[in-house]
C-alpha cells in the first residue's frame, strides 16, 4: 500500500528528529526526549527533565499528540496551507513541529513569500534565519523542497 501524505511527513520529521529514550540537551541546551519533545515546554524543570526516560510506546504517543497539534495550528493560522504541493505541506508541518506556532508566526516575510507563490524567496529566508543556522542541514533540505515543490 502506498504511504499516505501523513505517513510521509511523519517519517520526514522522525528522521530529522531522531528518537531518544533518555532525556538530553538539544543544540540550544533545552532538555528534550523522544522525537524532539521539549520537556521544559511541557512543565519539567531542568532538574526533573534530566532523569526522564521513555519507552518507544510513550515516544510514539507523544509524537502523535504533537503532530496533531501541529496540524491544528496550521489549520488555525494558515487555513490555505493544504493547497500547497505535498512537499511544501511537509515543510510547513516540519517547521511547525520543530519551532512551534509562536516562532513560525515570526516568519512573516517567509509566510508572505509562500502565500505569493514566491518559493525561491521563501527558501532564501528560511536558510538565512536563526533556524537555518541552528539546524543547517535540515533547513537546507526543507528550503530545497520549498523551492522545487518536490520531495528530497
Amino acid at each position: 500500500m502506498e504511504p499516505t501524505l501523513r505517513d510521509r511527513i511523519e517519517a520526514l520529521i522522525k528522521a530529522d528528529e531522531g528518537l531518544r529514550m533518555k532525556a538530553y540537551k538539544d543544540s540550544r541546551g533545552i532538555w528534550t526526549i523522544g522525537y524532539g519533545y521539549n520537556l521544559e515546554a511541557h512543565g519539567y524543570t531542568p532538574t526533573q527533565a534530566e532523569t526522564v526516560r521513555w519507552t518507544k510506546e510513550k515516544a510514539e504517543r507523544e509524537f502523535d499528540v504533537c503532530f496533531d497539534r501541529c496540524l491544528a495550528s496550521l489549520d488555525k493560522n494558515f487555513p490555505n496551507w493544504t493547497t500547497l504541493t505535498p512537499a511544501r505541506q511537509a515543510v510547513a508541518v516540519s517547521a511547525m513541529y520543530q519551532l512551534g506556532a509562536a516562532k513560525v508566526l515570526q516568519f512573516a516575510p517567509t509566510i508572505k513569500h509562500i502565500t505569493d507563490h514566491e518559493y525561491e524567496d521563501a527558501a532564501q529566508h528560511m536558510e538565512a534565519s536563526a533556524w537555518g543556522k541552528q539546524t543547517p542541514n535540515r533547513v537546507k533540505r526543507l528550503a530545497a523542497m520549498m523551492r522545487t515543490g518536490e520531495w528530497l
